[in-house]
């Protein structure tokens, strides 16, 4: 058997748990160790060797978990886990600080945008079917803007940070893909 395999027979979802002092209980139903939980949404499965997180539909197994939990690469929490359940990892790798998992996330490129004339306002509740107060709300609230992109003019739905955006022509039509097909 492998050491990883040896490990998560030796080492279960509770005792990592425990050992590494995570928030909360495990259990059949536990709070999810790696993000806030208002209400028990976690399970502690199959014996100990699995965790499923009900809110997202995930399940993990105990180098999964801690990889979660820890932010940490894959491969160290792998080498972290083996070496918590007693196993030796390979001796030709120098030790080294666990790496953690980089959380920024860059804003994307939007082409200037401005605030929708009364008339693509009107445009758009059509297009989407939806009533025009409700278009007018999410421009209000700096969510809906319009802009000329791809040679076409667009509105765009974005989030407060910009980090995530839905550009659509007012025209209904669909962009054309690199090959020339819609």
């Amino acid at each position: 058997m492998r050491p990883l395999e040896i490990a998560k027979e030796k080492l279960a979802i509770p005792d990592l748990w425990q050992v590494r002092g995570w928030q909360g209980k495990p259990g059949r139903s536990c709070r999810v160790p790696y993000r806030e939980d208002r209400a028990p949404s976690g399970s502690v499965l199959a014996d100990g060797r699995l965790f499923h997180d009900f809110g997202s539909g995930e399940t993990l197994d105990a180098p999964g978990l801690l990889a979660r939990v820890e932010e940490l690469t894959a491969h160290d929490a792998c080498r972290l886990f083996i070496q918590l359940a007693g196993g030796a990892t390979a001796a030709a790798e120098p030790e080294r600080e666990p790496q953690r998992i980089e959380k920024t996330r860059a804003k994307i490129e939007l082409p200037p945008m401005d605030s929708p004339s009364c008339a693509e306002l009107r445009q758009l509740a059509a297009l989407r079917v939806v009533n025009i107060e409700a278009c007018e709300a999410a421009a209000a609230r700096k969510h809906l803007f319009c802009a000329t992109w791809g040679g076409a003019r667009c509105w765009i739905i974005t989030d407060n940070a910009r980090r995530n955006a839905q550009v659509r022509q007012l025209c209904g039509e669909k962009f054309r893909r690199r090959g020339g097909e819609r």
